[in-house]
């Protein structure tokens, strides 16, 4: 990463886009701003992502402002990422984690969302069993 970039305006808005954007350089920067930012990002992953019904989270399609229901292993990004509560890893652990348990390691998404393969519906790169080793 170059030394001096445009930042996200802070807070973020369409209206904060426009126009020029201040440099990493101008100013420093402090832990308590990054950590604002950090706490709205996991607001905002939550709202749009998580779901508890399912206790999953979800790719949000922001075309149709609604969350892609492909069960896809990357539900787990959360607990990598440090963003998912205790009682949603707890969830994610207990209820997710199996979905893509298989032998040799986890698969990529499950048969439920994958679906009957068809010439409509042919199989895609990332569809069961991808990601299962022999």
């Amino acid at each position: 990463m170059e030394d001096e970039f445009p930042l996200s305006p802070w807070p973020i808005s369409q209206a904060a886009f426009e126009g020029e954007r201040e440099l990493s350089t101008s100013r420093k920067q402090t832990a308590a701003e990054w950590r604002e930012r950090a706490k709205k990002r996991q607001a905002t992953i939550d709202e749009l992502c998580w779901n508890e019904g399912v206790g999953m989270y979800f790719d949000y399609d922001t075309k149709a402002q609604k969350q892609a229901r492909y069960e896809s292993v990357t539900t787990l990004w959360p607990l990598w990422a440090g963003c998912a509560s205790d009682l949603q890893a707890d969830i994610l652990v207990h209820r997710a984690l199996p979905k893509f348990e298989v032998a040799g390691g986890l698969v990529s998404g499950t048969e439920e969302s994958r679906g009957i393969i068809s010439l409509d519906r042919p199989n895609r790169q990332w569809d069961y069993p991808f990601g299962k080793s022999a």
